[in-house]
């Protein structure tokens, strides 16, 4: 399936000195470098569901019903269906969470309509914290991997560890 965030620099198709990539293995690759880390099957089942369901919220848009309210666009709605099952999360507790704020006044709570501009910044506001909650939680298992005095090695001025994420030089 082909997302907008997976697809935007327009090169979907990489071709390497070996060949075609091999998403399978690869995939697998990077199922054993989480073991290899330390993450159990639940950790790693969650990484992906994360994932899953930042790709899927991605694809949600907006438009502006008028210049206070927007609304979800009727052709990515669907996509909430996906963040919804691998997240686990209740859809129209989501919907609401991206499309209404809440004003309290006079001790009285309403629900007002965000604008369409609102609504997705509040939408890439959560994808942003969430991708960078689990960057640092990977960073944070590979550091407990490569813990090398609590695991009881003496390694005195003699240890150097490196962590190069590809991807991240801009």
């Amino acid at each position: 399936k082909q997302y907008k965030i997976t697809n935007s620099g327009g090169c979907t198709d990489v071709v390497t000195a070996q060949g075609s990539i091999d998403d399978a293995k690869d995939y697998q690759e990077v199922c054993q470098a989480f073991k290899d880390i330390g993450c159990d099957e639940g950790e790693i089942d969650a990484v992906w569901r994360t994932l899953a369901g930042i790709l899927n919220l991605t694809e949600v848009q907006f438009e502006a019903i008028d210049a206070d309210t927007g609304k979800f666009k009727d052709s990515t709605k669907a996509f909430l269906d996906g963040v919804e099952k691998h997240w686990k999360v209740d859809k129209a507790a989501l919907e609401k969470a991206l499309s209404l704020k809440l004003v309290t006044a006079a001790g009285n709570t309403t629900e007002v309509p965000l604008t369409a501009t609102a609504s997705e910044d509040d939408k890439n506001a959560l994808i942003k914290s969430l991708y960078d909650n689990l960057f640092r939680w990977l960073v944070e298992k590979c550091n407990e991997a490569t813990d090398a005095e609590a695991k009881g090695f003496d390694c005195g001025s003699q240890w150097i560890g490196l962590l190069d994420i590809f991807g991240f030089e801009d």
